[in-house]
């Protein structure tokens, strides 16, 4: 073989080297859009230390291979602390959910908060229905999260309408398909299956800027909690109103 011959091997091997690194990025990345019409936020507030909690985490577990998941509706579910003296230390409880919960009931003018609690686009909500879910919303605008291999990620939200409110952004990292051996406590001898548990929470400033919301936030830690069969949730809300204002997420 001649050395020019060599060199243009080389060269191949080279080029389809590098194509296969690209490939390999591009099969990486995370990528969510939503429509301009609201995706509806469910949110349910649980515990395994509460009797009472099963049958909540059941009915949202249905939703799994629903055909409007990510489309209409997220849902997510957070575990308080405040019921883990009853005899079980729920593994997934934490204050900031229960702080949350706090910051909800306030917001209604209500002094009392309770486990399971429903809420449906930042409202309290006693029904189960499937028909809520697909409900028409409103326009409001598109929401896009889009992350690197690294989990780098550049989140955007343009709204239907010019806005110069203050907004923040709201990221949750959920497991499926985990469970749980309550071994005390008022669910002892249970195996609580869950989906749609909000295993982390965080949030980020969202500056406005010529017309939408733009901000690049790192995930990298964040996502190193995430289970076989997780899913990532991002949200807006007004600075001085938890409703959600437009919701994105999916299966990771």
């Amino acid at each position: 073989m001649s050395w020019t011959h060599f060199k243009r091997k080389l060269k191949i091997l080279s080029l389809l080297l590098l194509f296969l690194c690209i490939s390999g990025f591009a099969s990486a990345d995370i990528h969510f859009e939503s429509g301009v019409r609201q995706v509806h936020l469910l949110e349910l507030f649980s515990t395994q230390s509460c009797s009472s909690c099963p049958a909540a985490q059941a009915w949202v577990s249905k939703l799994y291979n629903h055909s409007k998941l990510y489309k209409s509706f997220i849902p997510v579910v957070y575990h308080v602390d405040y019921w883990d003296y009853l005899g079980w230390k729920d593994p997934y409880s934490k204050p900031e959910y229960t702080q949350l919960q706090r910051n909800y009931a306030q917001s209604w003018n209500s002094r009392s908060i309770y486990t399971p609690m429903f809420v449906f686009d930042g409202k309290e909500n006693r029904r189960r229905s499937l028909s809520l879910l697909s409900e028409a919303s409103s326009s409001v605008g598109s929401l896009s999260a889009s992350c690197d291999s690294n989990n780098q990620c550049l989140v955007r939200f343009q709204p239907l309408r010019r806005s110069q409110q203050k907004v923040r952004l709201v990221v949750v990292l959920l497991a499926n398909r985990v469970s749980t051996k309550v071994t005390s406590g008022e669910n002892s001898g249970l195996t609580l299956a869950h989906d749609f548990l909000v295993i982390d929470k965080k949030e980020f400033s969202f500056p406005h800027h010529k017309g939408s919301y733009q901000s690049r936030i790192s995930l990298k830690e964040f996502l190193k909690q995430k289970t076989p069969d997780s899913s990532l949730a991002f949200w807006v809300y007004a600075k001085d109103d938890l409703r959600p204002i437009q919701v994105v997420g999916g299966s990771i």
